[in-house]
């Protein structure tokens, strides 16, 4: 029986370049990732003194640059996208469809691909 070389032996089993032990991270995060600045924009939308409409047109007086827009759109966009597509790939698995870790790696890849992409085009609108 050989020992483990590293100091933590769970490690090594994800030591191969594997895309299914990083899928439930990123299902997590793209949860609670947003979860902060929508709470912190909805308690702001009940509490400041003027209505909303009047806090749109000052930010867009602002005029932040395009590139910055578009990351801010994206970022709210992700999550929404993700857990979109991720859920349809669930649904397939419920169909006993593409069980078998290629096809659940192969699966991962286009939700993520799908992801980046409706995500990029919902920023541009």
């Amino acid at each position: 029986m050989s020992i483990p070389v590293s100091p933590i032996p769970y490690l090594s089993l994800f030591s191969r370049s594997q895309v299914c032990p990083c899928f439930p991270l990123s299902h997590i995060y793209p949860c609670f990732s947003p979860t902060p600045g929508v709470s912190l924009f909805s308690v702001a939308a009940l509490l400041l003194p003027e209505p909303f409409p009047h806090y749109v047109a000052q930010l867009r007086a602002l005029g932040p640059a395009p590139p910055l827009l578009f990351l801010a759109k994206f970022s709210l966009a992700a999550p929404f996208c993700y857990h979109g597509w991720n859920g349809i790939r669930h649904l397939a698995w419920d169909l006993g469809k593409g069980l078998r870790l290629p096809q659940v790696t192969q699966s991962g890849l286009l939700v993520l691909a799908l992801t980046l992409l409706s995500s990029a085009a919902l920023a541009s609108l």
